[in-house]
């Protein structure tokens, strides 16, 4: 109940609607979202971002796509939570959709972006996407060196079937982490190359 005199504002709405995304309270979320509506706060875009995570982490597919396409703003956050929405609910292709999309915006994706939109392309498996993904990358100044984003890449490649660009992306990472080594490790099993697994866990080990 809401005291009297006392009444939500766009900072507390997004803090009790990330309670609700934690705890996959989705009538909870509901009956946030009508008091946001209520006090006039919907539209701002940190509480809309909050909405589509909530909408998106429960599941609910239609409001995903409905809040995004009735927002009057969308910044950079509102465009990786709808790529990221469609890739947790099994919708690699309209991930990769809304991805150039927001690139038609003159939005620059950042590195938590890339890295979505590459498991995107790793779950479809589709090596001619991966590779318009991998060239628009290139042309972001100082992300595509991030070891998260190479690491991404990597694991696309591999899930593809081009082993030879993964190895290739492996050989140049400056970092590598453990999450590294196994996507190459993982990659080459599922090629079928156990040989070199094998000797990528060697190496690894040493």
């Amino acid at each position: 109940m809401i005291t009297e005199g006392i009444y939500p504002d766009t900072c507390t709405i997004p803090y009790v609607l990330k309670s609700c995304v934690n705890f996959r309270a989705l009538e909870e979320g509901r009956q946030i979202h009508a008091h946001s509506v209520k006090f006039g706060l919907s539209s701002n875009v940190y509480v809309f971002n909050t909405l589509i995570r909530l909408y998106a982490i429960c599941g609910v597919t239609q409001y995903v796509k409905e809040l995004f396409d009735q927002s009057p703003e969308r910044d950079l956050v509102s465009w990786t939570t709808l790529i990221q929405a469609f890739v947790k609910m099994g919708f690699a292709k309209e991930a990769t959709r809304a991805y150039f999309d927001m690139c038609r915006a003159n939005l620059q994706p950042d590195k938590r972006t890339l890295v979505v939109v590459l498991s995107a392309c790793s779950r479809l498996g589709d090596l001619s996407l991966g590779t318009r993904i991998h060239e628009n990358i290139c042309d972001v100044h100082d992300v595509y060196s991030d070891v998260f984003v190479r690491n991404a890449s990597v694991d696309m490649c591999m899930k593809c079937g081009d082993t030879d660009s993964a190895l290739q992306l492996f050989e140049k990472m400056p970092v590598k982490n453990v999450v590294s080594w196994n996507s190459m490790i993982s990659g080459l099993v599922q090629q079928g190359q156990f040989k070199e697994a094998c000797m990528f866990f060697m190496i690894c080990k040493g």
